[in-house]
């Protein structure tokens, strides 16, 4: 694995720990986790148009449980 693959799994591990101690409010917005991963809005996105992270859309929000 390269060392950029090895970052990335690190953070999506963050937010999927992130979203599952978050589940008594339910909801993460994008820039919720981006602040969390230390990383940018449009990396969350891509991420989850990615399948890498399970996500909703309401309206045009993406939301992620």
């Amino acid at each position: 694995m390269h060392r950029d693959d090895n970052k990335l799994d690190a953070m999506l591990e963050r937010v999927l720990r992130k979203m599952q101690a978050s589940q008594q409010s339910g909801w993460l917005t994008i820039p919720e986790a981006a602040a969390y991963m230390k990383s940018t809005v449009w990396y969350v996105r891509r991420v989850c148009r990615q399948g890498k992270i399970p996500y909703g859309v309401v309206g045009n929000r993406f939301i992620l449980n």
